[in-house]
């Protein structure tokens, strides 16, 4: 593909997902069968570039961990309780879960995709992505009917199904590129699975726009039939925006306080996409499965995010074509 091309298609491409799947959702809703599927062929292209001994747990893990519980409460109780000044306490407390929402659900299976395409290193990425939706499946049960109280969840059980729902996706995909990998490496095919590599470096965030454009179907689906209280709405988009940009701007900063040894990982590119960029479709799909009748609104913090992440994304790889084209 000429480069020139290459670069247009990087730089509109989410952006123009984005658009599409809201006005084609009639259309496009009818995808959502395929979006599995292309979740697994997205991660299983990345994790092709996933080196087995690179994987291990890095000091900026616990901290981004921690980091994303300490935002989750400090989201829903701040907003809850500035918001009990102006309006009654039920939509304070539909709006406070909203915008926790978007703090709370774990690092998405794309994070190491738009990181590759940043010039970050993956390898810790997926350590962290894998490790943060497992932790994630375990705190959000426990975490839920506390500020839910009218919720009946038995914690066990929906901690496994949360899992059920998360790790298929994450593990299949890295242990067949690595199976892949192992076979390249017992047949002394390296070169050839080299050359897979290099060829389907940007299968990925391709494979990715196709997945973006199906889920903003789903969710413009979802909402299409709800009656919107106008002022609610803008409230939310703004604490999604401020969400977006407060988990960017503090995962780079953990990256720069705690860089790996590696001076070319350029840490802070994983940190930040760690910490900002969410798994939305799963945040969704617990909003809808638990959150009823109420879900629609609280979906609504969750899918102004995917819109913020994207443009976010979409602006940084601008900016590192720019940049890369600069002459030194």
């Amino acid at each position: 593909m000429n480069s020139k091309i290459r670069n247009k298609l990087d730089v509109l491409g989410l952006p123009v997902s984005i658009v599409v799947g809201i006005i084609g959702y009639p259309i496009f809703r009818h995808l959502h069968p395929f979006f599995a599927p292309t979740v697994f062929l997205l991660l299983f292209f990345t994790f092709l570039k996933v080196e087995p001994r690179k994987i291990r747990l890095q000091k900026w893990h616990f901290v981004a961990l921690i980091s994303q519980m300490l935002l989750t409460f400090l989201a829903y109780y701040l907003t809850y309780n500035l918001l009990l000044l102006f309006v009654e306490q039920s939509t304070a407390h539909l709006i406070a879960m909203g915008a926790m929402f978007c703090f709370m659900v774990p690092t998405a299976s794309s994070a190491p995709v738009i990181t590759a395409k940043l010039g970050g290193q993956i390898e810790s990425l997926t350590t962290y992505t894998i490790l943060c939706n497992f932790v994630t499946s375990m705190v959000i049960p426990i975490f839920l009917p506390i500020i839910h109280p009218t919720l009946q969840v038995e914690t066990g059980n929906l901690s496994l199904t949360l899992l059920w729902h998360v790790a298929p996706l994450l593990l299949g995909p890295l242990f067949l590129a690595w199976f892949l990998r192992l076979l390249a490496y017992l047949f002394h095919a390296q070169p050839t699975y080299d050359k897979l590599v290099n060829k389907t470096a940007d299968f990925s965030f391709y494979i990715w726009m196709i997945n973006l454009v199906i889920l903003m179907a789903d969710v413009s689906y979802s909402m299409a039939t709800y009656r919107y209280n106008l002022w609610l709405v803008a409230l939310l988009v703004v604490l999604s925006f401020l969400a977006s940009r407060t988990q960017f701007f503090v995962g780079r900063q953990i990256g720069l306080k705690f860089p790996e040894k590696d001076p070319q990982a350029k840490t802070y590119i994983a940190t930040s996409h760690a910490l900002g960029q969410k798994n939305t479709s799963f945040g969704i799909w617990i909003v809808f499965s638990f959150l009823e009748p109420s879900a629609t609104i609280v979906a609504i913090g969750v899918a102004v995010y995917i819109i913020c992440q994207n443009l976010h994304n979409a602006k940084q790889i601008k900016d590192n074509i720019k940049n890369a084209n600069q002459p030194a």
